[in-house]
């Protein structure tokens, strides 16, 4: 019964401090935390991939009401669980790919509902990742096997709702993730996230 009354209050108050968002929403800081999936946009012939669940957390800056723009940074974690086969030794490999990287989106957006209390929001526009640090794997790669800075395009859209922010955006990746890639193989990362606007 208390868990029901917090609950109701709280829904209470954040229904009366809407109109107070909506007055100062041409400035907002988002903070958010948020899950990761990311997969090999072009595997290599003798590789298979498969998205293993990480996380994000940082946050973005919204400047505009209706039209806006929407620069952020992220401290994110990838995972990707890798199986190849090895011609030589007819052995197959199997190990995941762990990577910690600073994800630095750049987004224009457009409210297409905006109301007191609820909007409902598309946006997209280029992202830079910068690699931080790579798990140990069974490959033997390392942070130096990567680039120092990937480019992709992501898209997404989202809800607020008063001070509640709830977005899912997908990245293509556009340049190669590895230095020594013949395939030019690169990610592409779906995610989820949510946080509060302020």
């Amino acid at each position: 019964m208390r868990w029901c009354l917090r609950g109701l209050a709280a829904v209470v108050l954040l229904t009366l401090l809407a109109p107070a968002v909506r007055a100062e929403r041409s400035f907002q800081i988002i903070p958010q935390v948020g899950l990761t999936m990311a997969n090999l946009a072009s595997e290599p012939d003798e590789l298979e991939n498969s998205a293993k669940v990480g996380y994000m957390i940082g946050g973005s800056l919204r400047f505009g009401a209706r039209p806006f723009l929407q620069p952020g940074i992220y401290y994110q974690r990838t995972t990707i669980n890798v199986t190849g086969y090895d011609d030589l030794t007819s052995q197959t490999f199997e190990d995941d790919l762990g990577v910690s990287s600073l994800w630095i989106p750049l987004q224009v957006g457009i409210n297409v509902i905006n109301g007191d209390a609820l909007d409902l929001h598309v946006n997209g526009g280029p992202t830079a990742t910068i690699v931080t640090s790579v798990s140990d794997n069974e490959f033997g790669l390392v942070k130096d096997d990567y680039e120092s800075v990937t480019w992709g395009a992501v898209v997404g859209a989202g809800v607020d709702f008063t001070l509640i922010s709830l977005d899912a955006s997908y990245e293509f990746g556009l340049s190669k993730v590895l230095k020594d890639d013949p395939d030019d193989t690169k990610y592409n990362v779906f995610r989820l996230a949510a946080g509060l606007r302020f």
